[in-house]
C-alpha cells in the first residue's frame, strides 16, 4: 500500500490551512493510500482535550474530519518538542494521539511516495 505524510502546522491562528491536510488524509483513505497525518507547532493544539468545540462551522469541520480519520484506525503523531514548548501534557491529548520525536516523523516520510506540508 502506498503511504503520503500529512504535516499540520496550524491550529485556530489559520483554520483554513488546518484543515487541508484532514481532507487529504480523508482522500487518500478513499483511494487505499495509508495517511499518516503528523502534528507540529500549533497544530499540536488541535489534538487537545476541549480545544475544538463546535462554537463555530470551521472548528466543527476539522473536528469532525479528525474524528474521521481516527474511526479509521489511524494514529495521529505529534511532535514531542512541540507539545514541551506549549506545556502540553500527554494527559492533555485526546485519544489516538501520539507524542513523537524527530525518527518516527524520518521513517514514515522514507517510507512516503510524497508529503504535504501546511
Amino acid at each position: 500500500m502506498e503511504k503520503m505524510v500529512y504535516i499540520v502546522t496550524h491550529a485556530k491562528d489559520d483554520m483554513e490551512r488546518a484543515a487541508i491536510p484532514f481532507k487529504l488524509a480523508g482522500g487518500a483513505i478513499a483511494m487505499d493510500v495509508e495517511p499518516a497525518v503528523y502534528l507540529q507547532a500549533e497544530g499540536v493544539r488541535l489534538a487537545t482535550k476541549g480545544y475544538l468545540t463546535d462554537s463555530n462551522e470551521k472548528e466543527k469541520e476539522i473536528k469532525n474530519l479528525m474524528n474521521t480519520y481516527l474511526s479509521a484506525g489511524y494514529k495521529f503523531y505529534l511532535c514531542s518538542p512541540c507539545l514541551k514548548d506549549r506545556n502540553i501534557k500527554d494527559e492533555d491529548l485526546i485519544e489516538g494521539a501520539i507524542p513523537v520525536g524527530a525518527a518516527k516523523l524520518t521513517e514514515d516520510a522514507l517510507k512516503a511516495k510524497n508529503i504535504l506540508s501546511y
